[in-house]
C-alpha cells in the first residue's frame, strides 16, 4: 500500500476518532476538527441505491471532503514539515478526485 494511501486512511480513521478535544491541540483547531467529523457525519448518505457505483462515489464526496478540510487544517495549525508536505498532497490528489466523482455522479444524475 503506497504511504501516500496509507496516510489517506490514517487520516480517514481519525476523523471518526476524534470526539473531544483533545490535551495539548489549540483550541481553534480542536474545534474545527469536530466541526469537519461533525460535517461528514452529517453528509454522509443513510441510504443504498442498489448500484455498488454509485454508493461507493455517493460516499466517497464527503470522505474526500472530510480529509481535504482536516489536511488543510493541518496547514493552518500544523507544525511538522513532513506532515505538512503530506497535507498538501492530500489536498492536490484528493481535490482532483473529488472532482471526477463528481463529474461522474452529476453525468448520471446521481449526485
Amino acid at each position: 500500500m503506497s504511504r501516500f494511501l496509507v496516510a489517506v486512511v490514517a487520516l480517514s480513521i481519525l476523523t471518526v476518532q476524534v470526539t473531544a478535544q483533545e490535551p495539548g491541540l489549540q483550541p481553534s483547531a480542536s474545534r474545527a476538527y469536530l466541526e469537519v467529523i461533525s460535517t461528514l457525519q452529517k453528509n454522509m448518505p443513510r441510504t443504498n441505491t442498489g448500484d455498488p457505483d454509485v454508493d461507493f462515489a455517493r460516499r466517497i464526496v464527503p470522505l474526500h471532503q472530510s480529509v481535504i478540510a482536516m489536511a488543510e487544517l493541518e496547514l493552518q495549525f500544523g507544525k511538522d514539515p513532513e506532515l505538512r508536505k503530506l497535507a498538501e498532497e492530500m489536498v492536490r490528489v484528493l481535490g482532483k478526485q473529488l472532482s471526477q466523482t463528481g463529474a461522474w455522479l452529476k453525468m448520471r444524475n446521481k449526485y
